[in-house]
């Protein structure tokens, strides 16, 4: 999903020949004067000359055009160049959450989020971070605490819940695994209180809107008014939870999916226990 709906290629630069419009005939030496060099005048074009000229100008000007206005791929290898990537000096922080926010307004419709992803108010984007960094910081891995083993725990009962349920299909069984870790392990709803069927509905709601919102698709507010039913239901203590909900979800589904199918592919991390 890193559309990426703001972030630009390499500029080729394109040598190319001048072309003439005027061709010197020659150059006569007239020994019986001053042995000063005498340039004959140009000869004017043909007809068939300009014909040639005028098409190479345009075919020029075409491939000059599409040079530039052609979008290149620059690929990053090194954690350096992503870091570059994500977070470049050269810009101010204004200017980064105006790129994030334009093309993220769509969400604010789909999906009613307020958060700094559909805004480029400081104030906004303080508040969110702050309060994204706590969440985070309370489940860190770096002091192995009770708060990571807890998650680590929380996680397991997740995925074991819908691997013991119905058959799903892979992209419902991720989705729904992923939601729920979001809800219990990082905004401490209760996983009791997660009916099955309603984050399958739930999930399934949030990826149809987001991919209707990119389409400009009629976006009924009767399926919005349920999945926020569902979300305050599990989540009754935070105003417009779908703030932190998406960010964490929405994105992170994916990077699970694709993880879990090269980790199975992968003979070597069978070996890892």
């Amino acid at each position: 999903m890193l559309d990426n709906n703001s972030l630009d290629g390499c500029a080729h630069e394109l040598w190319t020949p001048v072309i003439g419009e005027w061709m010197i005939r020659g150059i006569r030496i007239n020994s019986e004067a001053t042995d000063a060099l005498e340039f004959l005048q140009p000869t004017p074009p043909m007809p068939d000359t300009i014909v040639f000229i005028a098409s190479a100008t345009a075919a020029l000007a075409a491939i000059l055009a599409t040079s530039l206005l052609t979008p290149r791929t620059r690929v990053h290898t090194s954690v350096q160049s992503i870091q570059e990537l994500l977070g470049p000096h050269d810009l101010p922080l204004s200017a980064l959450l105006r790129a994030r926010a334009k093309p993220n307004h769509r969400l604010v419709k789909a999906l009613g989020i307020s958060s700094t992803f559909v805004t480029d108010d400081p104030h906004v984007h303080e508040s969110f971070t702050h309060e994204a960094k706590h969440l985070i910081a309370v489940v860190s891995a770096k002091d192995h605490g009770d708060g990571w083993m807890g998650f680590v725990d929380m996680v397991d009962i997740c995925v074991n819940r819908y691997l013991n349920s119905e058959s799903l299909d892979y992209a419902t069984f991720v989705q729904s695994a992923t939601l729920s870790i979001v809800l219990t392990g990082l905004l401490g709803a209760d996983i009791e209180d997660l009916d099955l069927a309603d984050v399958e509905f739930v999930t399934k709601a949030i990826n149809d809107r987001w991919a209707q919102s990119k389409a400009n698709d009629a976006l009924p507010t009767e399926v919005l008014d349920q999945i926020n039913s569902h979300i305050t239901r599990w989540v009754p203590d935070r105003v417009n939870p779908l703030n932190l909900i998406i960010p964490a979800y929405e994105t992170m589904w994916r990077v699970v999916a694709i993880a879990v199918v090269y980790s199975n592919r992968d003979r070597r991390l069978h070996l890892v226990q």
